[in-house]
């Protein structure tokens, strides 16, 4: 440190010396010259000329300067080799010892000659010149002597002065220069990662800290948590979470006042602390903007120079001073980025799936922007199957085969399942310690411990689960439960319109089929009607005139004969009228419109049940009314072809018809006790197959918003239910 004051230090001597008329030096603990020697006398400069005279000097000079740092106090030396009085003082700030000033001066009495004759051939120097310098000098008076060393005490303690003087500058130098330096990087940035550790790495060098810490507030918590830290464990520092007033940092949270500790575990504020950390000393300054505290920076243990003290108090709190603002706007810099990028993404999200109604590459491509977006390594989503209740991965993203396989689940089972039926969102930081969650052997294989799920809702109710996942325990925030949660209204949207798109297709694809079919039907029913009126008809109208024209020329010959031809007559034309309303019946049922569609299937089954060894009951349940006639009409005729196919196929002795009606819809199932068969090739495959029958009826079904489902297997009979909106007469 008196290095550094060499150039003020040599005046001082040179003033002293003079003034003393003294040979003066300064050294430092160990004796090595720290100044250049002050007024020396002759006799001196020719002695450290000389190597070995000089030699003889520095290892007095060191020999003196431990003894007097040794005690702390000044001493008088008498004699020195050269047979000089030696006295000397120490140069000692705030306890610590930085040099020693050493002053030469003859004795009162002159020097014995054979004594400098003797130095002189011991050194080699000429005894005359040596001696001459000897008698040059005047003699220090006895009495004097205190008074010098009183004097060589003031310049001592003037020389400390001005070292701790140039301490204490040079640490406020030090901190204005950090200060500076930490200024002019935070207003070159707006990366809160780079302002606090540049903040972190500029603290703990100013204050010489072994460790140290900055952590932000989260208000809604209530907690701190460390954002950056300098010497501390890195995996304990991620897992830091601070309640305010717990600990110092909660304590100065809470208070908005900062703490200096000089020995922790004295301070009755902080015994649990001293207890559980090693923290001996510590300063913790609260981070303010306008008054509202958004952090701690904190230093611990100071490694040179003692304890922490008041000038490093204030030295950091100017420093937490000048970076809360700049890590109050870095954040509200770092929060309107992130805004913009999540409007960005949303808005490319939305674009993207506006681009194709395609359900299944709708789903890969909300899967591929979710994990953009929210930059997470596995995303999935689920949709709901309205008729089993199941959650079934439909996309996903970084998640293994043997995981995506495992998650089948039902709605209420599970943390997806939870999320399903309570249409609200979850997050669970952990997996492994939340009891809903079931796969904890292929999470881990699968590498995930935590999950963000979100519903998918339109308004009729729950479609599914978006769900995203992270490989190690994750606090998801505010802002990335909203972001997820706007994402999934946009998904759930999107798969509405995928799926209503496709259903108006199929529909559409149907309508084509069973205009196709009616125009085929209209076809096969003229040919029906064409060979009835030609084979049945027209042949007993033909036989009908022809017995006509024989009772004609009877009526003159044989009376009766043409009597029993005129009986024979009337039974064909009876026959022939059968015929024409049965055919018109099959053709338009004249009871549908005057009595409605129950009525009308009764009369049908009667019938039915004459013509055919079947045994038909039917059952209606629920409020009697007239529908829509398109209703009637749908539902009668889904009747008649199931009936149809019984007789054909079924090889059945029994069919039950129920029918229950409620405000909103008829229910409707056939069932027969026959042979029974597999249904799905014919509803999905039609008309390619030859079976137009039972395609028709689901068309027929679909077309009016309803439902229709064949449910049969091989010696279990079949049954064919359907649901149709109870459509009102007078609705359009």
């Amino acid at each position: 440190m008196l290095a550094h004051l060499v150039p003020i230090l040599q005046k001082l001597q040179d003033g002293f010396a003079r003034t003393l008329n003294v040979t003066l030096l300064t050294v430092d603990p160990e004796g090595n010259p720290i100044t250049r020697i002050s007024n020396p006398s002759d006799f001196c400069t020719l002695i450290m000329g000389n190597p070995s005279g000089n030699a003889r000097c520095q290892l007095s000079h060191k020999e003196m300067a431990v003894a007097v740092l040794k005690t702390g106090k000044p001493a008088v030396h008498r004699y020195c080799h050269a047979g000089l009085i030696q006295f000397a003082a120490p140069v000692i700030v705030e306890g610590s010892p930085l040099g020693t000033v050493l002053a030469g001066v003859p004795p009162s009495i002159p020097l014995d000659v054979d004594r400098v004759n003797r130095l002189a051939d011991e050194l080699g120097i000429m005894r005359g010149s040596l001696l001459a310098a000897a008698k040059s000098m005047k003699g220090l008076p006895e009495e004097t002597i205190p008074n010098a060393v009183d004097f060589l005490c003031s310049l001592a303690r003037t020389i400390a002065e001005l070292c701790y003087q140039r301490d204490e500058l040079s640490t406020w130098v030090v901190g204005l220069s950090t200060l500076y330096e930490v200024g002019k990087a935070i207003s070159s940035t707006l990366s809160l990662r780079e302002i606090l550790d540049v903040t972190m790495e500029r603290a703990i060098s100013v204050t010489k800290a072994e460790t140290g810490s900055i952590m932000l507030l989260d208000e809604k918590k209530g907690e701190l948590s460390i954002e950056t830290a300098c010497g501390l464990d890195h995996k304990a520092v991620k897992q830091v979470r601070t309640k305010l007033g717990e600990g110092i940092a909660g304590w100065v949270a809470q208070q908005g006042e900062p703490v200096l500790l000089v020995d922790l575990a004295t301070d009755p504020r902080f015994k649990d602390v001293s207890q559980r950390e090693e923290i001996r000393s510590a300063l913790s300054v609260p981070l303010k903007v306008k008054d509202k505290v958004i952090g701690v920076l904190n230093v611990n243990n100071k490694l040179v120079g003692g304890p922490f003290n008041e000038d490093d108090l204030a030295l950091v709190s100017a420093l937490a001073s000048e970076i809360a603002t700049a890590i109050e706007n870095a954040r509200l810099y770092e929060e309107t980025k992130q805004k913009v990028m999540e409007l960005s993404a949303l808005h490319d999200v939305a674009k993207s799936t506006a681009s194709t109604l395609k359900l299944e590459k709708l789903l890969a491509l909300i899967i591929e922007k979710t994990a953009q977006v929210l930059h997470v390594p596995m995303c999935a989503l689920k949709l709901i199957d309205k008729k089993t209740e199941e959650l079934t991965v439909m996309a996903s993203s970084g998640l293994t085969k043997e995981y995506i396989e495992g998650l089948r689940s039902r709605v209420g089972e599970g943390i997806t399942g939870w999320v399903a039926k309570e249409g609200k969102p979850l997050a669970v930081s952990d997996v492994t310690k939340d009891s809903r969650y079931r796969y904890l052997g292929a999470a881990k294989r699968g590498h995930i411990r935590a999950m963000l799920c979100v519903p998918l809702i339109i308004r009729k109710g729950t479609i599914g689960v978006l769900s995203v996942y992270a490989p190690s325990p994750h606090y998801y925030t505010d802002d990335e439960v909203n972001l997820l949660s706007t994402l999934a209204s946009q998904t759930a949207i999107a798969i509405e319109n995928a799926r209503l798109y496709e259903e108006i297709s199929y529909q559409r694809g149907a309508l084509e089929q069973l205009m196709a079919k009616t125009i085929q039907t209209q076809e096969d029913e003229r040919k029906i009607v064409g060979l009835e009126v030609h084979d049945v008809i027209s042949q007993a109208i033909a036989s009908l005139f022809y017995r006509i024209q024989t009772c004609e020329r009877l009526l003159d010959l044989d009376v009766k004969r043409a009597r029993e031809e005129f009986s024979e007559m009337k039974r064909m034309a009876q026959g022939t009228l059968d015929d024409v309303t049965r055919l018109m019946f099959n053709l338009r049922p004249p009871h549908l419109e005057d009595l409605g569609v129950f009525p009308a299937l009764r009369r049908y089954v009667d019938q039915y049940q004459r013509e055919n060894a079947i045994s038909v009951e039917m059952e209606v349940k629920g409020r009697r009314k007239r529908f829509h006639p398109s209703v009637e009409i749908t539902i009668y005729r889904i009747v008649q072809e199931a009936l149809t196919n019984v007789r054909k196929h079924a090889e059945a002795r029994r069919v039950a018809l129920k029918f229950e009606v409620n405000q909103e819809t008829i229910h409707g199932l056939i069932e027969d006790d026959g042979k029974g068969f597999n249904p799905n090739p014919f509803l999905t495959k039609g008309e390619a197959e030859g079976h137009l029958g039972l395609l028709g009826m689901k068309e027929r079904a679909t077309l009016l918003g309803g439902t229709l489902d064949v449910k049969s297997s091989p010696g279990k009979g079949t049954a064919v239910c359907f649901e149709i909106p109870a459509l009102s007469r007078q609705r359009k």
